[in-house]
C-alpha cells in the first residue's frame, strides 16, 4: 500500500483478504490447520486467531472515536493519506517480515482452538470491518484520531488503522501459508491425531 488509499480499494483489499484466507483454508482438515511446524510456532490456525484477536482490538478502538467524532468530521477528501508514524508501522508489518517482535499476551492464540470458530470469526470479522469502512468513509478519516490498542501512547488517524489492519492480515496471512507450504506439513490422514 503507498501513501494514500481510498474506499473502494480498502474494500477490495478486504473482500481480497477473506478470499486469500478461503483459498488457504480449503481442503485442510482440522489437524492440519493445527499443526505447528515445532514448538512455539504458530499453526494456521493460530495466525488467524491471533488476526481475529487483534482485529477485533482495532475495530472496537476505531469505533468508538468514529461513532463520537463523526458528526464534526469533515467531508472525505479523494484519497485518504497516513502521517510519518502510520507509514513507518505500515512499512513495518506488511510481509514477508523485516523484524519480528513477541506478541502482546492479549492476541496470543491459545493452546487449544477450534477451527469452525476462529474461521467463523474471522469472516464476521471481516464483514464488520467493511461495513465499518463503508460508514467511516462518508467523512475525513484522515482527520480522526485514536489512541492504539498496542500502545495508548501511540495515536493513529482511522485511515492508518484500516490500513494497519489490512497490512497485518497480509503479514499473518503470509506466515500461513508458509506453514502450509513447509516440508514436513501432514498430508491429508497424515497429521497427528492428537492436536486439536
Amino acid at each position: 500500500m503507498g501513501n494514500t488509499f481510498t474506499t473502494t480499494e480498502l474494500i477490495h483489499q478486504i473482500d481480497v483478504i477473506v478470499a486469500r484466507k478461503d483459498s488457504l483454508m480449503e481442503g485442510l482438515t482440522t489437524e492440519q490447520k493445527s499443526w505447528r511446524p515445532q514448538a512455539g510456532r504458530w499453526s494456521i490456525l493460530d495466525c488467524l486467531e491471533h488476526l481475529n484477536r487483534s482485529d477485533a482490538m482495532y475495530l472496537r478502538a476505531m469505533r468508538v472515536v468514529f461513532e463520537r467524532d463523526r458528526h464534526n468530521a469533515s467531508l472525505p477528501p479523494k484519497a485518504f493519506r497516513f502521517g510519518f508514524i502510520g507509514r513507518q508501522i505500515l512499512r513495518y508489518i506488511e510481509p514477508p517480515p523485516r523484524f519480528r517482535m513477541p506478541a502482546p499476551r492479549s492476541v496470543v492464540p491459545p493452546e487449544v482452538l477450534n477451527a469452525t470458530e476462529v474461521e467463523a470469526e474471522f469472516n464476521r470479522l471481516h464483514l464488520e470491518f467493511r461495513g465499518f469502512v463503508l460508514d467511516a468513509g462518508g467523512v475525513d478519516m484522515s482527520a480522526i484520531h485514536f489512541p492504539s490498542p498496542m500502545s495508548s501512547l501511540l495515536k493513529l488517524n482511522l485511515a492508518e488503522g484500516c490500513a494497519i489492519i489490512t497490512g497485518h492480515d497480509r503479514r499473518h496471512l503470509w506466515q500461513a501459508e508458509q506453514v502450509r507450504a513447509h516440508r514436513d506439513f501432514p498430508r491429508s490422514g497424515d497429521a497427528d491425531p492428537n492436536l486439536a
